[in-house]
């Protein structure tokens, strides 16, 4: 029996994967860089061959999956982490527009730090400062040479392994 869960959408090489993944009360993004296990189990999965596709290949009730293939983990809803835990983690932190590509994928949207990312080397941001998933906020994203309508999420997850394309803008949002 699994208690506490978050729906999500994980894309990875070359499937899309709509299930549900097991929280346990545990915030998404620290499930995500816990280095104990290098597999999440995941339930209720609808397996799609593209981010656009209509057509499910396979339902599993269960399964594993290695967190190196995953590239991006969109959360379609704000309530995606359990309340006392969201209140435990607020820190004051600026916001800044930011564009990535992953794969074949775009993520424009915003990303929430403590320190301004730009200052000295925005290699050293990403390397060092951001951990192996890092959050966008308020995110939009498309596939490039798709006819796909691009997808809006509150939250996307990306794994910093895949980002080829990395950019923040110099200055902060104003709230």
């Amino acid at each position: 029996m699994v208690t506490g869960g978050t729906s999500v959408m994980m894309i990875t090489h070359q499937h899309r994967l709509n299930c549900i993944l097991p929280t346990g009360g545990q915030r998404l993004k620290e499930i995500l860089n816990e280095r104990t296990t290098e597999y999440l189990r995941i339930i209720d999965v609808q397996v799609f061959h593209s981010i656009d596709a209509d057509v499910c290949v396979a339902n599993l009730p269960d399964a594993l999956i290695s967190k190196s293939s995953i590239c991006l983990v969109i959360i379609p809803t704000e309530k995606h982490e359990a309340p006392e835990q969201r209140m435990l983690k607020r820190i004051k932190k600026n916001l800044y527009d930011t564009f990535l590509s992953i794969l074949s994928f775009e993520v424009q949207g915003t990303i929430h730090s403590i320190d301004p990312p730009y200052s000295p080397q925005l290699t050293d941001y990403l390397v060092h400062d951001l951990k192996s998933f890092f959050p966008i906020t308020n995110a939009t994203i498309s596939q490039v040479n798709s006819s796909a309508k691009p997808l809006k999420a509150p939250v996307v997850i990306v794994n910093k392994t895949y980002v080829g394309i990395f950019s923040i803008c110099e200055t902060p949002i104003k709230p």
